[in-house]
C-alpha cells in the first residue's frame, strides 16, 4: 500500500473504464475508498467490482448497493417486496436503481422479481461481489477523511449519526433493511457545506449528480490548509469526468 495517503472516488455507476484510468495513473498500490453507487445506470458494474476486489479498496455502501441488498436479504416479505420494486421496479420492468446491472452479469430479468433476485444473487456469490459488498459499511473515517455517500446533517452530530448508521448495519447483518439511511439517500444532506460540529476531518461525500457538466468542489477554512469539505460527484452517464480527491495534497484529479 501507498505511505501518501488515499484516494477516494464515488459514483462510478459502472464505469469500469473511469476506475482502471485512476489506478492507472495512482498505482494499484494506493489506498482507495470508493464511496458508493458503484452499481447500476453504467456499461460494467461486474468489471467495476472486479477492479475493487482485486484492489482490496476500501468501498462504502451507496444508496444503489442498499437497494439491492436490502432486495436480497430483506427477511420481512412486505419490506423485501418494497426493495426489490426499488431496486427492478414495478411490474417486472427495469425503471427502478438497475440499469444494465443485470446485463453486465450475463444475467436478464426472470417471470417474476424475486426469481430475477434469486438468480443474480447466486452470481455476485459465485464471483465474490457478494462477500464484498455484504462486509462493506456505511461510511469511512480515519484521522484526515470522513467519508459518506450522500452526507451528513448538520445539525445532529457525527457521533450521534455514527451511532445511527451503526446500528443500520448491525440490523443489515440480522436481514433487517427498514429504510434508506438518509446519509446514503438525502440531496439535502450532500450539498450542505457545512460539517457537524465534532467533524474535524475533511468530509467528502458524492451522490448529488442530477446534473451534467458538474464540477468537484471544495471548501478551505479561513486559515488555509485541507479542504474542510469535499463534493465529488458528477454524472459519468452523460460523459463528465470522474473526479478523485488525494488526501495528502487536498487536491482534485479529473480522469
Amino acid at each position: 500500500m501507498s505511505e501518501q495517503g488515499s484516494v477516494v472516488l464515488t459514483d462510478l455507476h459502472g464505469h469500469a473504464d473511469k476506475l482502471r484510468e485512476a489506478v492507472a495513473w495512482y498505482g494499484d498500490d494506493t489506498h482507495f475508498v470508493i464511496n458508493g453507487d458503484v452499481l447500476d445506470r453504467g456499461p460494467d458494474s461486474c468489471e467495476t467490482l472486479n477492479i475493487i476486489k482485486d484492489l482490496d479498496a476500501d468501498l462504502v455502501l451507496g444508496n444503489h448497493e442498499w437497494a439491492m441488498l436490502g432486495a436480497f436479504n430483506e427477511q420481512d416479505s412486505e419490506r423485501r417486496w418494497a426493495w426489490l420494486q426499488l431496486w427492478l421496479g414495478k411490474g417486472g420492468k427495469v425503471s427502478g436503481y438497475e440499469g444494465n446491472t443485470l446485463k453486465s452479469y450475463g444475467e436478464r430479468q426472470r417471470s417474476n422479481e424475486l426469481e430475477t433476485a434469486h438468480y443474480f444473487k447466486e452470481r455476485l456469490q459465485k464471483l465474490g461481489h457478494l462477500a464484498l459488498l455484504q462486509k462493506s459499511e456505511l461510511y469511512y473515517e480515519d484521522d484526515e477523511l470522513l467519508v459518506v455517500h450522500a452526507g451528513l446533517s448538520t445539525r445532529l452530530t457525527w457521533a450521534r449519526q455514527q451511532s445511527k448508521l451503526d446500528e443500520a448495519s448491525a440490523l443489515a447483518k440480522g436481514r433487517i433493511y427498514i429504510d434508506e439511511p438518509p446519509q446514503l439517500i438525502s440531496y439535502e444532506y450532500a450539498m450542505d457545506w457545512e460539517r457537524p460540529s465534532d467533524v474535524q476531518q475533511t468530509l467528502i461525500t458524492g451522490h448529488h449528480h442530477g446534473r451534467s457538466k458538474q464540477t468537484a468542489t471544495r471548501r478551505f477554512p479561513e486559515y488555509g490548509g485541507k479542504p474542510t469539505r469535499v463534493q465529488l460527484a458528477s454524472s459519468l452517464i452523460a460523459g463528465d469526468p470522474l473526479f478523485a480527491y488525494e488526501s495528502w495534497t487536498g487536491k482534485i484529479t479529473r480522469f
